[in-house]
């Protein structure tokens, strides 16, 4: 009897035992499944859906089969039906899995947050959120539309940027502006290459390009209108037109402005540094100085070639004195310190004393060539702006040789004699003729 009591105990002990492994290894994995989906969510194929259209939502659920989960919609807010339904397993990078798909239909537009998921697997009972979502207007009814921002304060020869934008666009095919005769456009970009297609819809107005402009003249100015051929979402093309906008323009100040790649600078052709009047049309100097060179150019040379001519040649000359002197401080230097080195006898300090006196008359040549710049000096008002096809004729401005590559309004498109190219008064120059 007592054997078989005890038996019996170690039998019951046994199932206890087994108990307790069953649970200590089904318990980890339940809390693991409970918190691997509570950690899912319902997402939309895309962030945003139109009024009309069908939109799909996708929960994916990995490591359960179909036949282990049951889903439900419990309800849905207004203007949200839901179309249809579906379950189908999926496998992806070996994981298998249930991929559930929900087709809801909005009639208004808003952002949308459906109520959670009833869910089940197997025996865990949990709520699915779903992600929120934007519906808009369908985009085929809506026309682009340009919107063209400008600064609250403008200044004569002073560049300002008109920024443009749209919005309600499937794609923008080309930008531009008219020309005015009072303002010059000097920089004209595109935030995108064109044609720029738009990936996503928004109500938002994006910036699709930027111009600078520069007025001319002070007062009242209306900006050009500008031009954006733009295609709907519906398929078809239209060609929008920004709204007149009128601007006052106040006068420039009077500064003293360094060179920049873009926009309005002062450029002293001879190096020197002065604050020129930036009056009506371009930074001009005073009238006396502008007639004295006039007066002194006329006075010279009877034609613009003869004058670029001369200016040509002694640019040449001032090149070769400059080439002989720095070839002249090197020999010099090389022969001091050679002297130097060597035992300082009569002979050696005749030689140094020589070639310490052509070494200060070789700097002195350098400083003298490298000083100077022409015959005249003066400022200019210049403007970076896009290249410009016309024919090309010189022009002399205060001794220095131009190329005039366009005429506009009275105002020349130049090219500098270091290579930059800008606008400048015509009434500033003093000889004008064609460009052999």
């Amino acid at each position: 009897m007592e054997k078989h009591g005890i038996s019996g105990l170690q039998f019951h002990r046994y199932r206890l035992l087994a108990a307790i492994a069953v649970i200590t290894l089904l318990v980890p994995s339940v809390c693991f499944g409970a918190v691997s989906l509570r950690n899912l969510k319902i997402v939309p194929e895309k962030s945003s859906c139109f009024v009309g259209d069908t939109c799909n939502f996708i929960l994916e659920i990995p490591e359960y089969q179909p036949s282990r989960i049951d889903a439900t919609v419990q309800s849905t807010p207004d203007g949200v039906a839901l179309m249809a339904s579906s379950k189908d397993s999926y496998e992806e990078n070996g994981v298998k899995g249930t991929r559930i798909v929900f087709t809801f239909k909005f009639s208004k537009k808003g952002t949308y947050k459906i109520p959670s998921l009833a869910t089940r697997v197997d025996w865990i009972s949990i709520n699915i959120p779903f992600q929120s979502i934007t519906v808009y207007d369908d985009p085929r009814t809506l026309l682009p539309e340009i919107s063209v921002k400008l600064p609250k304060t403008i200044y004569a020869h002073e560049p300002f940027t008109a920024t443009i934008s749209m919005r309600f666009f499937a794609e923008i095919l080309e930008v531009y502006s008219d020309l005015d005769e009072n303002m010059i456009i000097t920089r004209s970009e595109d935030t995108a290459e064109l044609p720029f297609v738009q990936k996503e819809f928004t109500e938002n107005f994006e910036t699709v390009a930027l111009y600078d402009l520069t007025p001319i003249e002070t007062g009242s100015l209306t900006v050009p209108a500008f031009h954006v051929l733009a295609k709907t979402y519906a398929g078809g093309q239209v060609l929008l037109t920004s709204d007149a906008q009128t601007v006052k323009v106040l006068a420039a100040k009077k500064q003293s402005v360094s060179g920049s790649e873009n926009g309005y600078y002062a450029s002293v052709l001879d190096g020197s540094e002065e604050e020129g009047d930036f009056g009506e049309g371009s930074g001009a100097f005073s009238e006396d100085n502008l007639s004295s060179m006039k007066k002194s150019a006329e006075e010279e040379a009877s034609s613009p070639d003869e004058i670029a001519t001369d200016i040509k040649e002694s640019r040449k000359v001032g090149k070769a004195f400059l080439i002989v002197a720095i070839i002249l401080f090197v020999l010099c230097a090389a022969g001091l310190v050679m002297c130097f080195i060597k035992h300082i006898k009569l002979f050696a300090k005749i030689t140094a004393a020589s070639c310490a006196f052509f070494l200060v008359l070789s700097v002195v040549l350098i400083i003298v060539t490298a000083g100077v710049k022409g015959v005249a000096s003066r400022n200019a008002a210049v403007y970076s702006i896009p290249e410009q096809n016309s024919s090309s004729v010189s022009i002399v401005i205060a001794g220095e040789v131009m190329q005039i590559k366009a005429v506009r309004s009275g105002w020349y498109s130049v090219k500098l004699v270091n290579g930059s190219e800008g606008w400048i008064k015509a009434d500033d120059c003093i000889y004008c003729g064609n460009q052999h």
